[in-house]
């Protein structure tokens, strides 16, 4: 059996050609199902980036947006304490400081080392995903074991907090779907199963800036041969897109509308998450007082994919988004998507895995 990869979101991608269609709930935008990704715009390579842009409707390969990207030379992430049930911890762990580290790995121009690291910060307690601004966050991998909010048909998702005027990343959380026991962590075959480390390894590529590639050799393929364990090695286009992004320690790749050179000075290495780090959920501050701006927080989607013959995945990703918006403002006593944020506020991307 294969996956297949498939976009959905406010956030668009860099695309050859697709066959997306979008809709629009207020402050949560999705997209149904898309295929075939292509070229960058930045060069000949299969890689691609995500981008900030809500314009791209159909799919089509656009200029606008801005290119998503990591500051900071460090990132810390985190597996949520309870795991799942169905697999044991410790090899959990292992299968996920495995994929990161596959992307720690790689290496740029000249032999250096790629300017982005990642490191394990330790278990969290807290389950759920997404930014909260003024408070302390993490970046945090979990699992449900029950109660998966996206419809049975997704494995996996990836939600990108980021700056919708620049594109810089403030957050990244990726939710796995273990409601069915469809993963392995052998490591001689996932057999009739999905291999959890092929799928944190390509999630993760999500969690750089990366969208799907069109290099059939690439662990950001849009498709994914179930049982089998390929997407765990980085293939050299995987290398690239990443290298094209976060090339050494002290720069970044952004548009020129934000530095007029197309490079951005990095952070220091500090793998704190944005706001400190809790291993707790936070609530937001009190909201400082502000003139009102038309930038605001939203909840869009990235990548997924999709079970085939199965139900349509736009609108049961759209119900999902809804649900999140809902249960976030009950759990903050207000509503993110329509609380007044500073220009370049933050706007949300999921990237993930729904069967095929």
């Amino acid at each position: 059996m294969t996956v297949r990869f498939s976009l959905s979101g406010a956030v668009r991608f860099v695309r050859a050609s697709s066959v997306c269609a979008a809709s629009r709930w207020g402050a949560v935008s999705m997209v149904a199902l898309c295929t075939m990704f292509g070229l960058s715009v930045r060069d000949a390579n299969a890689y691609c980036r995500t981008t900030t842009s809500k314009d791209a409707r159909g799919g089509a390969c656009v200029s606008q947006g801005v290119p998503l990207f990591w500051r900071s030379a460090c990132i810390g992430y985190s597996l949520q304490r309870d795991g799942s049930h169905s697999l044991p911890f410790s090899a959990v762990a292992e299968a996920v400081d495995r994929s990161f580290d596959a992307w720690n790995q790689v290496k740029c121009g000249g032999g250096g080392d790629l300017g982005i690291e990642f490191s394990n910060l330790g278990p969290v307690a807290c389950r759920s995903p997404g930014y909260v601004e003024r408070a302390a966050n993490q970046n945090v991998v979990l699992f449900y074991d029950e109660n998966w909010p996206y419809g049975v048909s997704t494995l996996a998702l990836t939600t990108v907090s980021h700056n919708a005027r620049t594109g810089e990343i403030f957050d990244a959380d990726i939710e796995v779907n273990a409601t069915a026991s469809l993963l392995s962590v052998s490591d001689s075959s996932a057999g009739s199963a999905y291999d959890l480390q092929s799928v944190i390894t390509h999630e993760v590529g999500h969690f750089l800036g990366l969208a799907h590639s069109s290099d059939p050799n690439a662990s950001m393929i849009e498709e994914y041969t179930k049982g089998t364990l390929t997407l765990r090695s980085l293939a050299a286009d995987d290398s690239a897109g990443a290298c094209a992004i976060y090339p050494n320690a002290q720069q970044r790749s952004v548009d020129k509308s934000v530095s007029p050179s197309g490079w951005a000075e990095a952070g220091a290495c500090d793998a704190t998450p944005r706001g400190g780090f809790s291993s707790e959920c936070a609530v937001s501050a009190p909201e400082p007082v502000r003139p009102q701006t038309t930038s605001r927080c939203d909840v869009g989607g990235v990548g997924l994919v999709t079970i085939r013959g199965a139900a349509s995945v736009g609108w049961m990703c759209a119900s999902a988004a809804l649900l999140r918006a809902v249960r976030r403002w009950r759990r903050t006593g207000q509503s993110r998507a329509s609380t007044p944020q500073p220009r370049g506020a933050c706007a949300n991307a999921r990237a993930g895995f729904v069967f095929r």
